[in-house]
């Protein structure tokens, strides 16, 4: 529509919405509004797609080392804790999330004391495993609780970590370093599911006894 078209379109007598719609809208513009919905419904296709996609873990653990150690050496470790966990939510599966953290990179340093921080500040990850440096310095900020409470017999200097080295599935991943599990409670105060604790606990249970 041409600038004097809408001039003299404007000056003419009012003829309603409906007029304007069916004369202006859809003649000059319908096409473009198709396009524009068709695009925004796209986008919201997509949007709940991967909503409804995104997968809902079960159990959610950290693996903390001064060092590197390799996804496929935890195979057997992530093969007890699906076996402890179980399906938790109920949707038929058992989804356990896994993350290995190596602050022993230089050169990633602080890009992964972040992501440390990020998942100590996630009430969906209550179970640590971590080696000897890292178990007593963040213990020593009492990051994590007293196992004691919870009915395990813990390291007799401290208490928030209890040695898990001894089980055949740490073993495989364990040289040169020396593991324990720590446990974060979020439902202790009042900020997590209580059955994400106790799978935590169950998973610790499962590492001892294996």
């Amino acid at each position: 529509m041409k600038r004097k078209d809408i001039r003299e379109f404007a000056d003419s007598e009012p003829q309603g919405f409906a007029h304007w719609f069916r004369n202006v809208f859809l003649y000059y513009y319908g096409k473009w509004a198709l396009v524009a919905i068709a695009a925004i419904a796209v986008v919201v296709f997509i949007s709940l797609e991967s909503r409804t996609t995104k997968v809902k873990y079960d159990f959610q653990m950290g693996i903390i080392v001064s060092g590197g150690i390799s996804w496929e050496s935890t195979e057997e470790l992530r093969g007890l804790v699906e076996q402890a966990v179980g399906d938790v939510n109920g949707n038929g599966s058992v989804d356990i999330d896994v993350q290995i953290v190596n602050l022993g990179d230089v050169e990633q340093a602080e890009a992964n004391q972040s992501k440390v921080m990020l998942l100590m500040s996630q009430h969906e990850y209550t179970l640590y495993i971590l080696d000897e440096e890292l178990s007593r310095h963040y213990s020593d900020l009492e990051y994590f609780d007293d196992l004691r409470n919870y009915g395990f017999t813990p390291d007799e200097e401290i208490p928030y970590r209890i040695d898990v080295n001894a089980a055949a599935v740490i073993r495989d991943i364990a040289a040169p370093y020396h593991f324990y599990a720590c446990l974060f409670d979020w439902a202790a105060i009042g900020k997590g599911k209580q059955e994400r604790t106790d799978a935590a606990l169950r998973v610790i249970t499962a590492l001892i006894n294996d």
